[in-house]
C-alpha cells in the first residue's frame, strides 16, 4: 500500500480520534514530510481531516466515503477489496482481475455499473449514488461445494445485512432475489470459469446488487412496480452504506467458513425466509424441497421451476 493508503488506514481505525503526526511517522516507518504529503492528498480527495495544533490529526465521524480503509476498518479480518467509480460489471471485471491472479476473497465494488447483469440475462439496473454493487471471487481450491451453495450463502448474509441496517424483515424469493414490503430490493448472480480438463470451476465469483436508496426520479418503466430501495433518499442512506457492506461481508466469510467445515446449516435460514410455499429444507445438492398444495413433495431446481409462493 502506498502512505496516502497506509495512513487512511490508520486514521479510519481510529475515526474521531487524534493522531499526532510523530505517532503516523513512527508506526508506518515514514517521514513527517510523508505525512504531511498523505494527509494533504486525502483532504484534497474530499476526505473531512480536521489538524488540530497539538494533539494531530482526526478522521470526522461523519466522514462517509466508501473506500477499502473505511471497510476494512470494521471487519474482523481484512480483505483485499477493491473500489472503483464506475464499471461495466463488477462481475465481469473481477473474472478478468481472476484470470489474471487476483487472490481468492478479493472483493470489487463499485459506485455505478454501466451494464449490470442480473439472472437469465437480465439488466440490473445500476445508476450512481443509489445502490451497493459488489463481486466476490472464490477460487477453486476453495470451492469445497456445489457454486449453488455460495448463492445461498450470499441470499442469507445479505438480507441480514439489510435487516440489520434498515431494520425491516427481508425475505428470499427463490434462488437469487431479495425482497423487502414486497418489492426487490437485491439480485445476487454467480457465475465462474470451467476447469474442461477437470470438470469443474477454476472459481467462481458471486456478484450482489443491492438497491440501497431509490432513485430521485424513481425507477425507469416496469422496475417502478417491482423494485424497491431499502431507504427512501440518500440523506436517510448517506451513513449507512459502508456498514452495511462491512456486515454483508462479515456474514458472507463467516458462512463461507462455515461450509469449510462441512457446515450447511445456514440452509435452514434460507428456508425461513424463503417466499417458496410449503419449502421444507435445502438438499446436498443445494434444491430447495416443498410440499405443494396436494401434499407432494417436490424440488427446485432453479427460478424457472418456480409456481408457488407466499
Amino acid at each position: 500500500m502506498s502512505v496516502k493508503q497506509d495512513v487512511l488506514k490508520t486514521l479510519e481505525l481510529h475515526k474521531g480520534e487524534s493522531i499526532s503526526g510523530a505517532q503516523l511517522a513512527k508506526e508506518l516507518n515514514v517521514s513527517r514530510n510523508a505525512v504531511w504529503k498523505a494527509i494533504n492528498a486525502l483532504k484534497e480527495a474530499g476526505y473531512p481531516i480536521a489538524s488540530v495544533t497539538g494533539k494531530g490529526y482526526q478522521l470526522s465521524q461523519t466522514s462517509h466515503i466508501l473506500s477499502r480503509e473505511s471497510i476494512n476498518a470494521l471487519l474482523p479480518k481484512e480483505l483485499p477489496i477493491m473500489v472503483e467509480e464506475c464499471v461495466s460489471s463488477t462481475n465481469r471485471e473481477l473474472m478478468k482481475l481472476a484470470e489474471d491472479g487476483a487472490p481468492n476473497g478479493t472483493v470489487l465494488i463499485a459506485k455505478e455499473q454501466t451494464q449490470g447483469r442480473g439472472h437469465d440475462g437480465h439488466d440490473f439496473y445500476s445508476p450512481k449514488g443509489t445502490g451497493i454493487y459488489l463481486s466476490i471471487l472464490i477460487r477453486s481450491e476453495q470451492l469445497l461445494a456445489s457454486p449453488r451453495f455460495f448463492t445461498i450463502a450470499a441470499a442469507v448474509a445479505t438480507a441480514k445485512a439489510i435487516e440489520s441496517t434498515v431494520g425491516k424483515p427481508v425475505d428470499i424469493k427463490w434462488v437469487n432475489d431479495l425482497f423487502m414490503n414486497g418489492k426487490k430490493v437485491c439480485g445476487i448472480l454467480t457465475e465462474g470459469a470451467m476447469d474442461m480438463e477437470r470438470g469443474d470451476f477454476r472459481y467462481i465469483v458471486v456478484g450482489i446488487g443491492i438497491n440501497f436508496c431509490a432513485p430521485k426520479d424513481g425507477f425507469p418503466g416496469d422496475l417502478n412496480q417491482i423494485a424497491t430501495g431499502i431507504f427512501s433518499n440518500e440523506k436517510e442512506a448517506c451513513d449507512k452504506e459502508i456498514p452495511c457492506i462491512a456486515n454483508l461481508l462479515t456474514q458472507f466469510m463467516s458462512l463461507y467458513d462455515c461450509m469449510k467445515n462441512d457446515d450447511y446449516s445456514f440452509t435452514n435460514e434460507y428456508v425461513k425466509r424463503t417466499l417458496v410455499k410449503g419449502a421444507t429444507h435445502i438438499d446436498h445438492n443445494g434444491y430447495l424441497h416443498y410440499t405443494d398444495v396436494t401434499g407432494t413433495n417436490k424440488l427446485l431446481r432453479s427460478s424457472r421451476d418456480l409456481t408457488l409462493s407466499k
